[in-house]
């Protein structure tokens, strides 16, 4: 199973130079993980947003120390990674966990990288602005959007290659989905593919899906950018 943490995951160790952090690679020595350590927020976003990753831990210790925008700008990531947060108890010389992702089933940071990690397509973070936009949606698994086959829903956030779309169905990483926007002149469904998901009842944050737009026409495009300036 240790092979299978070093081939099939690669996540960051977000720690500042502190006691814990010793532990903290000791013990991801031992797992054999694929990570890589960076001590501040800054070089945490520079790496995400460069190369791929299945998941981030973070030392509860750094973040509560962090300056109010590095907190606010992780709580983003965790939006969008499975996140683990570690303390390093000193009297008993353990590592508690606490689990920010879309499952709750990892019990310790070995069975988060298994769990959480493995099965998460990795991704990294676009560095196209996403904004608070909420645009009535009609979402359906096919192009056919007919009444029986749609959801009605709202977008929680966009940006210029996709959206976040509330919603508390079961879906799969990875599966199309066609959508519509209300308030877009055009009424032609936007082709979409599902890159993250919030699962009810999984994470103390709103459900939902994060999706791509893989077929978008120009217009559409040219006046979801005019809505982010």
């Amino acid at each position: 199973m240790k092979k299978e943490i070093a081939e099939k995951s690669k996540v960051v160790l977000y720690c500042m130079k502190n006691r814990a952090r010793k532990f903290y690679l000791i013990e991801m020595e031992r797992l054999s993980a694929n990570f890589k350590l960076v001590s501040t927020f800054i070089e945490l976003q520079d790496l995400v947003q460069k190369d791929r990753y299945n998941g981030i831990m973070v030392d509860v210790g750094t973040i509560m120390r962090a300056p109010k925008k590095d907190r606010v700008n992780f709580q983003k990531l965790k939006d969008l990674f499975p996140v683990v947060q570690l303390n390093w108890n000193k009297e008993d010389e353990t590592i508690g966990t606490l689990f920010y992702g879309s499952s709750s089933s990892a019990e310790d940071l070995e069975s988060f990288l298994k769990r959480e990690c493995i099965p998460f397509k990795p991704r990294s973070v676009r560095k196209n602005s996403r904004k608070r936009v909420h645009l009535n949606t009609l979402m359906a698994r096919n192009d056919n959007f007919s009444a029986e086959n749609i959801e009605r829903t709202v977008t929680l956030d966009i940006s210029k290659t996709g959206c976040f779309l509330y919603t508390v169905d079961d879906w799969i990483i990875s599966e199309k989905v066609w959508i519509l926007f209300k308030e877009l002149d055009s009424k032609t469904p936007i082709k979409c593919r599902i890159r993250r998901i919030s699962r009810w009842g999984k994470a103390t944050k709103l459900p939902g899906i994060g999706v791509s737009f893989d077929e978008i026409s120009d217009d559409q495009k040219n006046q979801i950018i005019n809505m982010l300036e």
